[in-house]
């Protein structure tokens, strides 16, 4: 199962930096299987507990200062991320249901699976899907002197 979701990263990852066009998260969370999406969720979950164990080990291991302090940077960014407790199936459902919103097809799924943790934590998220919205758009502007393909 862990190697199907890294299959699946690995694949987002890829296509991201290869194609020219903008990637479409919303759609290709869309086109998963309702298992797919829960071993989506299940695989970020495990891999952010297995990073922050090791970061944890590294710094304690570490002795240069400045590695340290990277260290602890890293490590808080993780602990930020180790808030997403709720069951897997819902968690799925709630970034399916975010997605249905073709406003949120350029967002991400990470930034979509911390929203719906926070949607079911009963925080406002409408900030934080306009913040990702507006983050999306920018980081996939073509470079400058780069006109955009007219397919998007």
């Amino acid at each position: 199962m862990k190697r199907t979701v890294f299959c699946l990263v690995l694949f987002t990852v890829s296509s991201v930096l290869m194609g020219s066009q903008p990637f479409q998260y919303g759609r290709y969370w869309q086109g998963l299987s309702k298992e797919m999406r829960e071993n989506y969720v299940n695989g970020f979950k495990d891999g952010v507990g297995n990073a922050l164990y090791h970061i944890k080990a590294k710094a304690y291991l570490e002795k240069d200062p400045k590695n340290q302090k990277e260290l602890k940077l890293a490590e808080e960014a993780l602990t930020d991320l180790t808030s997403i407790h709720s069951d897997n199936r819902v968690l799925a459902e709630v970034m399916t249901d975010l997605y249905n919103d073709p406003a949120n097809t350029y967002i991400p799924t990470t930034e979509i699976l911390v929203i719906s943790q926070a949607k079911l934590d009963g925080k406002p998220i409408d900030s934080m899907l306009l913040e990702q919205r507006k983050l999306a758009f920018e980081t996939q502007k073509p470079p400058e002197g780069q006109k955009k393909s007219s397919g998007t």
